[in-house]
C-alpha cells in the first residue's frame, strides 16, 4: 500500500517536473533558479490579485484582458509593481467603477499616489470617497488628483491630510453646493492655522452641518448680524465682513468648530479667495507633481525595480497553467489517499 501511494505521488511529481523544465529551462539557464522561483511567485502573486479584480467587476474575458494589460502598463512605467496596480484596480472595482471606468481612473490615481507619496491603494481609496463624497462622476477622477495635489502643495497639509479631512466633509458639502475646490481650499487654510487633518474635517463638517439646518443657533447669529444667504460661500464673505459683529455666529458654532472658523476668518477671505482660484486651475497638477517627485535617483531606481518585476511576471506567466495543473493532481491524488482509507493504514 505504501509502496503504491509514493509511487502515485511520484508520478504525478515526474509528471509535473517534465512539463514545468520545458518551460523553464531557459530561464533558470540565463537567470538561475532563485529568479525562476521568484518570476513565478511573482507572476502568481498578479494572477490571484487579477483574479480579485474579476470577482469585483465581473468582468468578461475580453475586459480582463483590458484590465491585466492596464495593470502591467502601470507596472511597466510607475514605480509601482502591476500587482499593486491591481489592487488599486480591485478598490476602484469595489467603489462600484465598471471595468472600463476602473481603467480610465487609473492613471489619476497613479499619479495621486506618486504625487502625494502614498501607497496605491490608498490613493484609490482617497480618489472613490473623494467623488463619491462630492456626488462626482468618476470621471472627475483626474479633477480629484489634480486639487488634492495642488491643494497639498500650496498649503501646510498633505495629500494625506486633505484626503482625509475631506471624506469628514464632502456629504454635507456636496450638498450644500460647495465645490471640490472651495471645500479643499478651506480644509487647506484650516491647516495653515495649525488645525490636523480629523480636526478640520471635524469642525468643517460641523459648521456646513449647522448651515444647512436653517433652525440652527448659528444660521440664528448670521441672520441678527443681516447674513440671510443660503449660499455657504457668500456667507463666508459676508460673515468676514461683518468684523465684530459676526462674532456671535462664529461662537455659536460650538467649542471646536467656532476657534477653527475663526482662524480662518483671521487669515483674511481674500486668502481663502487666491487658494480656491488655484485649486480651479489645478488640472495637470498631479502628474507634474509625480514627475518632480520622481526625477532622482531613487525614483529611478524605483522605475527599474518596476519594470523589472514586470519582466518577471512575463517570464514567469507562462509556467502558471502547468504549475496549477500539476499541484491540482498531486492535491486529488492525495485526497483520493485520504478517502480510499490509503492514508490511515501507514
Amino acid at each position: 500500500i505504501l509502496i503504491n501511494a509514493k509511487d502515485n505521488a511520484s508520478s504525478v511529481f515526474s509528471s509535473l517536473q517534465g512539463k514545468v523544465a520545458a518551460l523553464g529551462a531557459a530561464i533558470a539557464t540565463y537567470f538561475g533558479g532563485s529568479t525562476f522561483v521568484g518570476a513565478v511567485k511573482g507572476a502568481a502573486d498578479l494572477e490571484a490579485g487579477m483574479s480579485r479584480v474579476q470577482a469585483a467587476t465581473g468582468a468578461s474575458a475580453e475586459e480582463m484582458a483590458k484590465l491585466r494589460k492596464a495593470a502591467e502598463d502601470a507596472g511597466a512605467n510607475t514605480k509601482f509593481t502591476s500587482t499593486e496596480a491591481a489592487a488599486a484596480l480591485e478598490n476602484l472595482a469595489k467603489a462600484g467603477l465598471s471595468a472600463n471606468d476602473s481603467i480610465a481612473a487609473l492613471p489619476a490615481v497613479l499619479q495621486l499616489a506618486q504625487a502625494g507619496d502614498i501607497e496605491l491603494a490608498t490613493a484609490s481609496e482617497f480618489v472613490t470617497k473623494a467623488v463619491m463624497g462630492m456626488g462626482l462622476a468618476f470621471t472627475d477622477a483626474g479633477r480629484v488628483a489634480d486639487v488634492l495635489a495642488m491643494g497639498a502643495n500650496a498649503t501646510n497639509t498633505s495629500v494625506t491630510g486633505l484626503a482625509q479631512a475631506l471624506s469628514y466633509a464632502a456629504p454635507v458639502a456636496s450638498s450644500l453646493g460647495v465645490s471640490l475646490e472651495s471645500t479643499v481650499a478651506i480644509i487647506g487654510k484650516f491647516a495653515d492655522a495649525g488645525i490636523d487633518a480629523s480636526r478640520a474635517g471635524t469642525a468643517l463638517n460641523s459648521i456646513l452641518s449647522q448651515f444647512s439646518n436653517p433652525a440652527s443657533k448659528f444660521r440664528e447669529e448670521l441672520a441678527s448680524a443681516g447674513i440671510t444667504t443660503g449660499n455657504f460661500e457668500d456667507a463666508l464673505h459676508q460673515l468676514a465682513a461683518a468684523g465684530p459683529a459676526g462674532s456671535k455666529a462664529i461662537n455659536a458654532v460650538g467649542q471646536e468648530a467656532g476657534p477653527a472658523l475663526r482662524a480662518l476668518l483671521n487669515q483674511g477671505i481674500g486668502a481663502l479667495d487666491d487658494l480656491t482660484g488655484k485649486l480651479k486651475n489645478a488640472e495637470g497638477s498631479a502628474a507634474a507633481t509625480a514627475k518632480v517627485m520622481s526625477d532622482n535617483l531613487n525614483g529611478s531606481l524605483n522605475g527599474l525595480s518596476s519594470a523589472w518585476d514586470t519582466l518577471k511576471n512575463s517570464l514567469g506567466t507562462p509556467v502558471l497553467p502547468v504549475l496549477k495543473d500539476g499541484v491540482d493532481q498531486l492535491a486529488g491524488a492525495l485526497k483520493s489517499a485520504v478517502e480510499d482509507g490509503t492514508i490511515s493504514k501507514f
